[in-house]
C-alpha cells in the first residue's frame, strides 16, 4: 500500500499570520474606489423587493407586541439590511459600462492610493505581521 498523501491543511497546528495593527493599509484598486463611491446611491435606488429580510432576523431585533407593530418594525429593519450580492452586481454592471474617461479618473485615484501606500510602507518601522497559533 502506498502511504497516504498529506495535504497542507491536515497539519495539527497551522501557523497563521495577521497584519500588525499599526501597519499601513493596502491600497485600493480603481474598482474598489468606484464601488465605495456608488454603493450608497445604489442602495437608495434599489426596488423594495431587494430589501427583504427573513422573519428570523426581524425577530432578533423586535419584541412582538402586536401584529401591526411587527409589520412596521419588520419594514424598518428590512430597509436597513440590503442584500450585498444585489448591490455588488449592480456596481459591477455600472463599472463594465463606465466610459473610458470616467474609468481613467478612477485609475488615477487608484494610482494616488498606491503611491500613498508605498510612501507609508517605506516610513513604517514596526512589525510587519504577527504569528497566530
Amino acid at each position: 500500500m502506498s502511504p497516504a498523501k498529506q495535504s497542507p491543511r491536515s497539519k495539527k497546528r497551522e501557523i497563521l499570520t495577521k497584519k500588525a495593527p499599526g501597519a499601513p493599509k493596502r491600497f485600493k484598486s480603481s474598482y474598489i474606489l468606484f464601488f465605495m463611491h456608488v454603493q450608497e446611491d445604489i442602495k437608495k435606488k434599489l426596488p423594495p423587493g431587494t430589501h427583504t429580510v427573513s422573519d428570523e432576523v426581524v425577530s432578533m431585533y423586535t419584541i412582538h407586541y402586536c401584529s401591526c407593530c411587527y409589520l412596521i418594525l419588520s419594514h424598518f429593519i428590512s430597509s436597513i439590511f440590503i442584500k450585498a450580492p444585489v448591490v455588488s452586481k449592480k456596481a459591477s454592471e455600472l463599472w463594465r459600462n463606465l466610459p473610458a474617461e470616467e474609468r481613467s479618473h478612477w485609475n488615477k485615484e487608484a494610482a494616488k492610493e498606491k503611491k500613498r501606500y508605498i510612501a507609508e510602507k517605506e516610513l513604517y518601522t514596526g512589525p510587519v505581521s504577527r504569528i497566530l497559533f
